[in-house]
């Protein structure tokens, strides 16, 4: 598979100091929501993908994320079982036996290579507020003792965003459901409940996600934006500063790896905010690159200028999709391991060589865990671990990046 020879040094064991290297705990629910889950489904507002499926309050994190792969990839009849209690217990216990193992070794990826831990689904909207003046916190409170257990920080996704908002909130937004004031209440209560709760204990909040098109212009479809206009992304950073004064507040969207009119906008939005005091601390870069597309070669010339702003920088959600993914049964030619292996290289050596940029966040665990193959079809194996869950070729490169960086640090 293109590896090369390994040793049992992790990823964490090589991070340099002051530097976050994250990865993401697998919503228990659908696996394929996540950032661009509506980019090939036209625009505006997305329905759910169907129902989100809470974890059982006696499963942990990872062998809820294990069970919900398991129970997407099983016949109808075996899941509907399973969602209506129509197993036996020695059934269910088959299944809890078979995902065990899997579990194990995803908990154990995060605690060996990774010092950062974002929630892929948990934090969003429609998880922690599945009904009105209800939140549901149990898999977020889980995760961020999870990472405090372990010695690792914590980034909060997402406040503000287009998709994956529960249908009773989209319903406010109908003509004529609530007024304005109901609505902001809505907000206000939902921010400063969510970040509020975790004060001091989560590092930093993407506040508004993807609020920009390619061309430069505002995104329509999130429903905040189209109802009260711009200036509801500012009062959504007010507010969230409110509830945590000393979290680091991002904006953060994908597409904006180089300099184009995408991420010229945001410069712009980035400037008039810090001139106006909004509490704007950071801007994430996404960084979902296909292996297909032109790699962005400026990716360090554009994080500079953000950080010259007195900005940080953070690649936030990385992942390299190829045009196949092993679920297809093909094999994967060494040479595009190889060459996946050396593109995420060179996003980890643009990372570490830019002051100002304090991390990097892979998007997925592993292979199959991505969110990537149920949107782009024909598309996938776009991490550092395999479908088995070891790793590739790009594990090895970006190990081998990080320990030279460290040695060349120790070295000046």
């Amino acid at each position: 598979m293109g590896r090369v020879a390994a040793n049992t040094t992790s990823l964490r064991e090589v991070i340099p100091a002051g530097f976050y290297l994250g990865n993401i705990i697998p919503g228990a629910g659908h696996l394929a929501g996540g950032s661009l889950a509506d980019e090939r489904r036209g625009p505006g507002i997305v329905a759910k993908k169907g129902p989100i499926r809470k974890k059982d309050p006696n499963d942990d994190l990872f062998t809820s994320a294990a069970l919900a792969k398991w129970l997407n990839e099983a016949p109808d009849d075996v899941k509907t079982a399973w969602d209506n209690g129509g197993l036996s217990a020695e059934q269910r216990q088959e299944i809890y036996d078979a995902v065990a193992p899997e579990a194990a070794r995803l908990a154990e990826i995060l605690v060996n290579d990774f010092n950062s831990i974002t929630p892929e689904n948990q934090g969003k909207w429609e998880y922690v507020a599945p009904e009105r003046d209800s939140f549901y916190f149990d898999e977020l409170d889980e995760l961020v003792a999870f990472a405090e257990a372990h010695g690792q920080r914590v980034r909060g996704h997402a406040l503000l965003w287009h998709n994956q908002n529960p249908d009773w909130l989209l319903e406010m937004f109908e003509p004529g459901a609530a007024s304005d004031e109901e609505l902001m209440e809505v907000l206000r209560t939902h921010i400063a409940n969510v970040v509020g709760r975790y004060k001091g204990r989560i590092a930093q909040w993407d506040v508004a996600n993807e609020i920009i098109n390619d061309d430069g212009t505002w995104r329509e479809g999130n429903p905040w934006i189209d109802r009260f206009g711009t200036g509801i992304v500012a009062e959504a950073f007010r507010l969230a500063h409110a509830a945590d004064p000393q979290c680091e507040l991002y904006l953060n969207d994908y597409n904006v790896e180089s300099i184009n009119p995408k991420s010229d906008a945001y410069y712009e939005l980035c400037q008039q905010y810090l001139a106006d005091g909004v509490p704007l601390h950071g801007f994430g870069i996404q960084g979902h690159i296909g292996l297909q597309l032109t790699f962005p070669e400026d990716l360090a010339e554009n994080m500079r200028r953000f950080v010259d702003l007195g900005l940080n920088v953070e690649l936030t959600e990385v992942d390299i999709r190829q045009l196949v993914s092993f679920r297809d049964e093909v094999e994967i030619p060494a040479n595009m391991m190889e060459l996946q292996g050396e593109r995420f290289a060179a996003l980890f050596k643009a990372a570490l060589d830019t002051p100002g940029c304090t991390g990097l966040t892979i998007w997925g665990l592993s292979d199959n865990y991505s969110w990537i193959p149920s949107l782009f079809k024909g598309e996938g194996a776009p991490t550092l671990m395999d479908d088995d869950l070891q790793p590739k070729a790009a594990y090895f490169a970006v190990r081998d990046v990080l320990a030279g960086h460290e040695e060349s640090a120790a070295d000046r």
